[in-house]
């Protein structure tokens, strides 16, 4: 079993995780007033920014392309993406929950002490591999909100992108408000993302580090497989725990990992098409990074999955497995067939959740915004 000072730590994410999963499912019992009220603020002021965004949009556009039109429809995009998931995340909350216990499970692997202890090994690996992915991620985000409402808190008017209805536009207070709801509801936003999508890692994470017990435990025994009579029986057990926990993983995200892609492709356009139209303003840079680093979380833990199921294969079929009696030969070659089916992410059952896909999807978003960007140049 991990030390005592390791399972403390694995509490810790443990309680961050289900926090991540009410935010993520917008899913509160009996908690008090303050805490109910922190995990439906997202979805209600992504709501209410939905709409103070095409108020805006509506009232301000004259058939130009500029700053602030471009901004609100990557807003408009960002705020519609988290209903969209949020709903898809509550409807899977179970099974958010049911695969939390499988991933915590990795801490159980009772057979023998080898297990034992490559599963201690990789337990810290995942723990410190996760708090740091949160803490990069907070961080980046965190960093982002502050510099972008500063910018727009010293533009003032100039870069107000809501519009409440009921506040007329000769208010006195007018800008300031809009400015404010301009910090608070990126901040809720950035609350769900965080929370969200670093829950969703930590599910990828646990997945390669299953994948990866398994993969010392052949290889430790892959000269002497004809000793451990209990081989075959662990592989079979655990590595269907695996694949388990991948279609787990793909039937709870695969059209969220849809609409993560198609709306960060409308974001990452936008993001472009605001840089090539102004070079300058720091704005598109810093969407830009966090832009990119939410979309690349899922494409790299989605690369790693196949890869280290593809790893399984190869080193199974390097053990000395012609050295079992003929009984367990014929076992063990119905189970390498089977090992030889690819395993991975896919977003709508359709496409590979890997780094091609995010490569794919900068490319497309360059490509368009530098064509939007030239045919607007002609007119």
């Amino acid at each position: 079993m991990p030390s005592q000072r390791h399972l403390e730590v694995l509490n810790q994410i443990k309680l961050r995780l289900k926090l991540g999963i009410s935010f993520a499912s917008n899913f509160v019992t009996n908690e008090t007033f303050r805490y109910r009220m922190l995990i439906r603020a997202p979805l209600i002021c992504s709501a209410l920014a939905i709409v103070f965004l095409l108020t805006y949009i509506g009232n301000t556009f004259d058939g130009c392309v500029t700053r602030n039109l471009m901004i609100s429809l990557m807003y408009f995009m960002a705020h519609v993406q988290i209903i969209l998931k949020t709903l898809l995340m509550r409807y899977h909350r179970s099974n958010l929950l049911k695969l939390l216990d499988k991933v915590e499970s990795l801490q159980n692997y009772l057979e023998n002490k080898e297990l034992r202890d490559i599963s201690e090994k990789h337990l810290v690996q995942l723990s410190n591999a996760w708090l740091i992915c949160f803490k990069i991620l907070s961080v980046c985000m965190i960093v982002a909100l502050l510099v972008l409402s500063t910018a727009n808190a010293l533009a003032g008017e100039s870069k107000v992108i809501f519009h409440v209805p009921f506040i007329p536009n000769n208010y006195s207070y007018s800008s300031e408000i809009m400015l404010l709801l301009q910090f608070i509801f990126p901040a809720l936003s950035i609350s769900f993302i965080v929370f969200n999508d670093s829950g969703m890692v930590f599910f990828g994470f646990g997945i390669m580090s299953a994948c990866d017990i398994l993969f010392d435990y052949i290889f430790s025994n892959k000269e002497k497989i004809q000793e451990n009579s209990d081989f075959l029986k662990i592989f079979i057990i655990r590595y269907c725990d695996v694949v388990d926990n991948i279609n787990r993983l793909n039937n709870i995200m695969s059209i969220s990992l849809l609409i993560q892609f198609l709306s960060s492709g409308i974001i990452i356009f936008g993001v472009f098409f605001l840089i090539r139209l102004n070079p300058t303003i720091p704005d598109g840079y810093i969407m830009a990074s966090t832009a990119f680093i939410q979309t690349f979380l899922y494409c790299f833990f989605g690369e790693f999955i196949t890869i280290k199921m593809e790893r399984l294969t190869t080193v199974l079929y390097s053990t000395n497995w012609y050295d079992m009696n003929l009984k367990d030969r014929k076992s063990f070659m119905i189970i390498l067939g089977v090992t030889q089916k690819a395993y991975g992410m896919k977003a709508g059952g359709m496409y590979n959740v890997n780094i091609y896909t995010f490569v794919q999807i900068l490319k497309i978003a360059l490509s368009w915004s530098t064509l939007i960007l030239t045919l607007y140049a002609y007119e």
